[in-house]
């Protein structure tokens, strides 16, 4: 998609009143201007359009854009923060978030940043690394809130994230440096010398890669 010169995608992070969500990747077209920098009432061609700079399919962005602003949108529009409503789309046992009911669940927990990267493959974070981090955070989970809730649908949801995560950022190789995590987690931002995967993410592309992180954490649950 071409686009002018002009316009600005510095990154910057978002002001007092600008709106943010528990999703990295929205929160990421946001800041760097792919998205309204405010963070409010996006309509479903806004939502999608900007996701086809991480090469999502037409298909898959408007889907993910639609769904979120049938869920939870108003009059049609979507701001971030809406997302952040509990166990609609969001869920507890978040990679980099804090349980909505232990505390904020729309910024980001650097302890939990941290987390993911000690579970580094040769200072990769890659499939193995998501599927050990999902399952310790469904036990920290488990432990720490007493309102705990995570059955089929969360289950689901955070595969597919994962996927999706993977699939953006760890371009065509789906592995991320730990340099690239922090700067794509802790900073919600682009890091310097990324690219979009040259593959089309596809929704079939994410059900099968959650498939796989899904079966590694099986396999690791069952050898503790």
């Amino acid at each position: 998609m071409t686009e002018s010169k002009n316009i600005d995608r510095e990154w910057r992070p978002p002001g007092e009143n600008d709106k943010r969500s528990p999703c990295p990747g929205l929160n990421i077209l946001a800041n760097h201007g792919y998205l309204p920098r405010d963070g409010k009432n996006y309509t479903t061609e806004q939502m999608r359009d900007a996701m086809e700079h991480f090469n999502v399919s037409k298909g898959l962005a408007y889907v993910l854009a639609k769904g979120s602003i049938l869920l939870l949108g108003e009059n049609g529009k979507l701001s971030l923060d809406q997302l952040n409503t509990h166990n609609v789309i969001e869920h507890d046992a978040s990679l980099s978030r804090k349980d909505a009911s232990l505390g904020d669940n729309s910024k980001v927990d650097q302890k939990l940043v941290d987390q993911i990267v000690s579970l580094h493959v040769n200072e990769k974070i890659n499939e193995e690394s998501l599927a050990k981090a999902r399952n310790i955070r469904e036990s920290q989970s488990l432990k720490e809130n007493k309102d705990f809730t995570f059955g089929l649908t969360q289950r689901m949801l955070s595969f597919g994230e994962s996927a999706i995560f993977l699939l953006t950022f760890g371009s065509d190789k789906k592995e991320i440096s730990v340099d690239d995590l922090r700067c794509i987690l802790g900073e919600e931002k682009l890091p310097k010398n990324w690219k979009p995967s040259e593959k089309r993410i596809t929704l079939w592309s994410v059900i099968r890669l959650a498939g796989e992180i899904r079966k590694k954490a099986e396999a690791f649950r069952s050898n503790l």
